[in-house]
């Protein structure tokens, strides 16, 4: 609760700094039209506050009334965003012009006006087509050739991977509706949710009828789960039985045979043990699992992060999700600092990686630094391991 109260702080202090750095830029951009400054203040301080509201409160506010919040709030950090790259862009402008004023002219108080008034209807037309990207999911297809295990089993499995749902405030019933749809379509033998599939609270998720949704998955072999950071963050036990109702299996730290041609293994998020719970080593994970040794092995794993006990350990596939590739650009630029691979495969020895980008949402409901995806990965089982994907570089 500590590291929750922590980045609490951190975010706060930020959002606050932020929004009062913008303030100093609509200030001068309404000093030829200072009637509108009560009006715009009064409801620019109702937005600001709107999300932190939401988030903090959402337990003890209804429903409806928290839901709204929430929207407004993350509608309006989508703003922020862009508005603050354009405050900084303008301030970097007026130091270049006072520097070289024989080249660039001075922005007039008439001059700022006219640059927010477009500036605003610029980010606005972005966020309209961030919105409708978000709502469009896309089939990405992926390709791999596994070494084929002793035995009988399928030459081929269908593999329907799904991560960052973030059900509950902003992706709700039409939205969950249209994801698992869109998943059955590519009629998996399995669906794999890796992590983070509810969002704030359950009980939003409840309302989202989120479980409801889960049973609907048609896939032979069932649906899998592992937990990314959303379901401590939303409560632990009450995120796994809310979901498992779902009928789906969630593995913590825990491995299964599918159809007698792969192990999958499912890890703790990497967050476990900040709310007391345990993330064993892949080695461990391993060696605790009794199924043949000559089966290929499938982890699933939230955060893609130190993906070489992957590598070292001779997993055959990884698939992580989590960043989301920065949702906004330009937070992929960090994202790609962050990780080793924000968005899409990657090769370590004889490991591939495939970290999805995810097909829903957090906080702004805008997507401008990638596409929401459902990964529908086929494997086919003989020799030599080969693998590609129809999607990202």
């Amino acid at each position: 609760m500590r590291n929750i109260g922590l980045f609490l702080t951190l975010f706060l202090s930020i959002y606050t700094m932020t929004n009062l750095y913008l303030f100093r830029h609509i200030h001068l951009a309404t000093a030829i039209v200072p009637w509108i400054r009560p009006i715009l203040y009064s409801a620019w301080l109702f937005v600001l506050l709107a999300y932190p509201l939401g988030r903090i409160l959402g337990r003890l506010l209804p429903y409806w009334l928290g839901t709204a919040f929430l929207w407004i709030g993350a509608l309006y950090l989508g703003f922020l965003t862009y508005a603050l790259l354009l405050a900084l862009m303008t301030d970097l402008y007026r130091l270049c012009s006072s520097l070289v004023p024989a080249l660039l002219r001075p922005l007039s108080p008439a001059g700022t006006t006219h640059l927010w008034l477009w500036g605003g209807v610029g980010i606005g037309a972005l966020l309209l087509l961030g919105y409708i990207n978000a709502l469009t999911p896309r089939i990405r297809l992926m390709e791999m050739t596994l070494p084929a295990p002793l035995g009988s089993g399928p030459e081929q499995l269908r593999l329907a991977v799904v991560t960052d749902i973030h059900a509950g405030e902003i992706i709700h019933n039409a939205r969950l509706q249209h994801i698992f749809q869109r998943v059955n379509e590519t009629k998996p033998d399995a669906v794999l949710l890796v992590g983070d599939i509810v969002d704030g609270l359950v009980r939003k998720a409840e309302e989202a009828e989120l479980a409801e949704e889960l049973q609907k998955l048609d896939a032979p072999l069932g649906v899998y789960a592992v937990t990314g950071n959303h379901e401590y963050y939303a409560g632990i036990e009450e995120a796994l039985a809310y979901i498992e109702k779902g009928n789906v299996r969630i593995l913590q730290d825990e491995s299964v045979v599918l159809a007698d041609r792969l192990l999958l293994v499912g890890r703790n998020d990497r967050q476990a043990p900040w709310f007391g719970h345990s993330r064993k080593s892949l080695e461990t994970l391993l060696a605790e699992s009794s199924a043949p040794a000559d089966l290929p092995v499938v982890v699933l794993d939230h955060t893609p992060l130190d993906l070489d006990e992957a590598a070292d350990t001779g997993v055959s596939l990884q698939f992580s999700g989590h960043t989301h590739n920065g949702q906004l650009f330009p937070f992929n630029l960090i994202t790609r600092k962050i990780y080793e691979q924000s968005w899409g495969m990657l090769r370590k020895k004889k490991t591939i990686f495939y970290v999805s980008c995810g097909v829903g949402t957090w906080g702004p409901p805008f997507r401008t630094s990638s596409v929401p995806e459902i990964v529908l990965c086929t494997l086919t089982f003989s020799e030599p391991q080969t693998a590609a994907v129809q999607g990202p570089p």
